[in-house]
């Protein structure tokens, strides 16, 4: 994501907070084929302001220091 491609995934599980910046289809092969393709056909400026928006998401909020903080103070029973 931090590469600012785009991101293909199966509904599987929750769906993370990041999820507007994934192309989400559901758990089979068909989906997953039409999905891909569909990003494909996608123009090229809508596949890079997505992708890129998702690169800036997570360049925010998964940096180490962000995260060990949240670790921190999940272990101290602290809100982030």
């Amino acid at each position: 994501m931090c590469l600012g491609v785009p991101i293909v995934a199966t509904r599987v599980g929750e769906v993370p907070d990041f999820a507007p910046y994934l192309w989400l289809c559901e758990p089979n092969p068909e989906n997953l084929a039409e999905t891909i393709t569909a990003v494909l056909k996608t123009p090229a400026k809508k596949r890079a302001a997505k992708s890129g928006a998702g690169s800036f998401y997570a360049r925010a909020n998964f940096d180490w220091v962000k995260i060990a903080a949240r670790f921190r103070n999940d272990v101290r029973g602290r809100p982030a």
